[in-house]
């Protein structure tokens, strides 16, 4: 997860940041 700006502390400001498609790609399984 090098690079990933996502925190614990920060979960809401996870999804601004970092690209939709990489979340969606997770979520697809």
């Amino acid at each position: 997860d090098s690079g990933h700006p996502c925190t614990a502390a920060d979960p809401d400001s996870c999804f601004t940041p970092v690209s939709p498609q990489h979340f969606i790609d997770l979520f697809k399984f």
